[in-house]
């Protein structure tokens, strides 16, 4: 083993030429997804996008996560602009101290520069030539290379006055000639690209001698290649693969549950008493069951009407409101407050038209006093606003309570589904029963709606009698209840007529009411008359008897008189009070009637779209679980049949994994399995149904929950919380490389494919080879005599936990038209030699 290359960084830019670029690209960055090289390296190298049509070139920032980086994100701009702009920012002083500072030493700040793509498909020459001619006005030295994807049979166009021009065709040549896809050649020449910039290999400076050429087309021009082998254990592939496991796991383990496991007799008669209390509950809530503020008086239209029937105007309870705290509604008032501003509305209301508070206002009236009607009709101005507070109060009180049932109806149905690995289906027969007991009660809602406008209609016709009009109830008042659909805050036309005639009607029994002073000038006149005829008709003994009693029987009549023409005065002011009251009664009713059809309309909606839900379960867990199957076999395919797979060195568990012997995926997943039975990082781990809990008690901590939640959305969560629970298995010596390594077949493996050449020397090239084995420090010292004496071994930092070999074939120094020469007619020969 020669002497090692220490750690060191060198500054790069790579600029991926139009399509074929930009597959290698993609192939890169699959690199950086699976190796994950520190972000401060990342913010030393930048990776530009090029369109040799348009001239452009757009950025692929690494300085962020490499997830969150896709290619050709960025906005698009002039390629020479570009490039300036990039050299100067990776070969700035403040990112190259930042880098020595973390502990990778920066030899030569002068960047890297790889132009790579296809020569054939793309004019590289004009690229290069455009790239040189830039660096060259801003004064930079910077080393170019070029490495090139193409077929054997083509012409190499290698007139890229480059300093290193690395070859990649569809062949390895080296032990034996072998084809290679075009995936197979990028993904090559991007594990190329991945080893020249992440190691030291670039800051060596013999590697730099050896790849030294010249920018002149006269010049010559140096050929090769850099043949690499990775080698890593798969951690992120295995993690995913057995997250995918165990989520198809828990997918099967609640279609059975759905499906399969029949519920008790008993079990389901209680959950069905369960939702039958719940809808009990519901209905007390919403039906007319308290007495309306300052509308029952002991007097008045109804109760003169059935003396023995006093009939009372009741209002909705909306007691949830009450008895509920609001952490129990997130994001919501203070319900109880709600609940009280709705009543103290609601009586500021229907204090407009209260007998006694009309009457005091009527006997502390201040500057000119007006009549009992006028009265009357003042207050019935205000009556219209204080409507309009009350059905803002009511509003918002009733969407309160709309959210007070659905987080309660939620709230049951998550705790149902949480009880075992039933609960499920559990609660799909609480919401099956509980949808039944909605209908019920929306029939209920109907019949009150019916109660409420027969009694409107009633009023109208006995009060519209009572003043003479033709007994007809408006018709826009015997629509049904809408909920998008508010009755007026004032009276209606016919309202208004009869609301006038009553007054009218009070205004002239108020007039007919004697005063005092009219009855003794009345009864005067009579009394002296009996007081001179008395005396001529009746002995004197018994005349002041007489006349003692025709004195009462007058006075007593007069305040008869008096006594009924006030009575009828007190039945007009109680009937004007009276209508008034129950026109907004009936208002209030009506209001209550559209907040509550909505209410039961959004509930039923709501019941309807969770029982859906449910029932949908089990195909949907059939889908899921067949998703995460093909899933987990395509990851299995991608990792054997990918570029990487036949490329690269995977191990796990100290041996090479397999695809069909021992050491395989599926046997992983069993380790894992066994792991997490008997040895459980957390004790709800050795279950699937204690797994099932948890998850579903995540999903309720953040809001959700299995019916409420979308599939695509199910399984996105599922996989992260099967992956999180899968993480503390897959590691350790499971995935540590160290095992791996002190074992020959790792090594064989490795250098046996970085040996392959990847490109065809054209006759009488002399060959040069150097090998490059890459990894941490004490894994290299540790494992020595499995690097062959020649080799250089180059340390990577501690954070990288993969090794990788790379064999470096450098042939002789050709100009641009030797090479263009030479390289056709070694095509040629060799198909003459194959012809014949």
């Amino acid at each position: 083993m020669r002497a090692p290359i220490h750690l060191r960084f060198r500054p790069g830019l790579v600029i991926f030429v139009d399509e074929t670029g930009q597959h290698i690209c993609t192939q890169f960055m699959s690199l950086l997804q699976r190796t994950k090289p520190g972000s401060v390296l990342c913010q030393g190298m930048t990776l530009l996008q090029l369109d040799t049509q348009k001239r452009t070139a757009t950025r692929l920032p690494l300085t962020r996560p490499l997830e969150q980086a896709q290619i050709s994100t960025a906005e698009a701009r002039p390629f020479e602009l570009l490039v300036t702009h990039t050299l100067q920012e990776i070969q700035s002083n403040q990112l190259i101290t930042g880098i020595t500072r973390a502990g990778y030493p920066v030899p030569d700040s002068r960047a890297q520069i790889y132009i790579v793509g296809d020569p054939t498909h793309s004019p590289l020459a004009q690229v290069q030539q455009a790239l040189q001619a830039q660096l060259q006005r801003t004064n930079n030295h910077s080393f170019i290379c070029s490495m090139l994807r193409t077929q054997l049979e083509a012409p190499l166009n290698l007139a890229l006055p480059t300093h290193f021009c690395y070859l990649y065709q569809g062949n390895s040549i080296q032990p034996q000639q072998a084809f290679l896809s075009e995936d197979e050649t990028c993904y090559a020449i991007a594990e190329a690209l991945f080893t020249l910039l992440l190691t030291s290999i670039t800051t060596e400076p013999f590697f730099m001698e050896m790849i030294r050429g010249g920018t002149n087309p006269a010049t010559p021009i140096v050929v090769g290649s850099l043949s690499t082998s990775l080698v890593l254990s798969p951690r992120e592939t295995i993690q995913d693969y057995c997250a995918l496991r165990l989520g198809r796991d828990l997918l099967e383990q609640w279609r059975r549950g759905l499906q399969e496991t029949p519920i008790a007799t008993s079990r389901r008669e209680e959950l069905q008493t369960g939702a039958r209390g719940f809808a009990k509950t519901l209905t007390h809530w919403l039906e007319d069951s308290q007495k309306r503020p300052l509308t029952n008086t002991t007097h008045g239209l109804h109760w003169s009407m059935h003396p023995h029937q006093r009939p009372e105007h009741l209002a909705p309870s909306l007691d949830g409101l009450r008895s509920t705290p609001p952490s129990q509604l997130p994001n919501s008032e203070d319900t109880a407050r709600l609940h009280s501003q709705l009543s103290e509305q609601e009586q500021a209301l229907f204090a407009c038209f209260w007998p006694e508070a009309v009457q005091y206002a009527f006997t502390h009236q201040p500057g000119v006093a007006m009549n009992w009607s006028e009265l009357v009709a003042c207050r019935a101005k205000k009556a219209p606003e204080r409507y309009n507070a009350w059905n803002a109060s009511a509003t918002l009180a009733w969407q309160a309570m709309s959210t007070l049932i659905n987080t309660s109806l939620q709230q049951i149905t998550t705790e149902t589904s949480q009880v075992d690995e039933t609960g499920l289906h559990l609660a799909m027969l609480y919401i099956d029963e509980f949808a039944a007991q909605v209908a019920q009660l929306e029939r209920r809602c109907l019949a009150w709606q019916s109660v409420h406008q027969r009694g409107y209609n009633e009023t109208m016709h006995t009060f519209a009698a009572r003043v003479g009009l033709p007994q007809a109830t408006p018709a826009a008042l015997e629509e049904p209840p809408q909920a998008d659909k508010q009755p007026s805050s004032g009276l209606t036309t016919e309202e208004t007529e009869i609301a006038q005639r009553l007054g009218e009607r009070l205004t002239r029994r108020e007039a007919r009411v004697p005063s005092p002073a009219a009855q003794a000038l009345i009864a005067l006149p009579f009394l002296i008359a009996v007081l001179i005829t008395l005396p001529l008709l009746y002995p004197i003994s018994i005349l002041a008897n007489i006349i003692a009693g025709v004195s009462t029987a007058t006075f007593l009549a007069h305040g008869l008189f008096h006594y009924q023409r006030q009575q009828a005065v007190r039945v007009a002011r109680s009937d004007l009070l009276d209508f008034h009251r129950l026109a907004y009664v009936h208002r209030c009713e009506l209001r209550e009637d559209e907040l509550r059809t909505k209410l039961i309309q959004e509930l039923q909606d709501r019941v309807h779209d969770l029982r859906k839900r449910l029932h949908d379960l089990a195909p949907c867990f059939v889908t899921l679980r067949d998703q995460f199957s093909e899933q987990a076999e395509r990851l299995q395919q991608e990792l054997y049949n990918s570029p990487a797979g036949s490329r690269d060195v995977l191990v796990v568990n100290g041996e090479l994994l397999q695809r069909g012997s021992s050491n395989t995926l599926e046997e992983i997943v069993e380790q894992v399995n066994k792991m997490r039975t008997l040895a459980p990082v957390q004790s709800w781990h050795q279950t699937l149904p204690a797994i099932q809990q948890h998850f579903l008690r995540t999903l309720t901590a953040t809001g959700q929950s299995l019916p409420t939640s979308n599939q695509d959305n199910l399984r996105r969560q599922l996989i992260a919380f099967a992956r999180e629970i899968i993480q503390p298995y897959c590691s350790g010596e499971m995935t540590e490389l160290g095992p791996a390594l002190t074992k020959d077949d790792a090594w064989r493996e490795a250098f046996t494919q970085a040996r392959k050449l990847l490109y065809q020397p054209g006759p009488g090239m002399s060959e040069q080879s150097v090998t490059f084995v890459c990894g941490r420090e004490r894994e290299l010292q540790r494992n020595a005599l499995h690097i062959p004496d020649d080799a250089y071994p180059v340390y990577l930092p501690e954070t990288h936990p993969w090794l990788i070999i790379a064999t470096f074939s450098r042939g002789n120094l050709l100009t641009a038209e030797e090479s263009y020469a030479r390289t056709y007619t070694h095509a040629h020969h060799d198909d003459s030699s194959n012809s014949a």
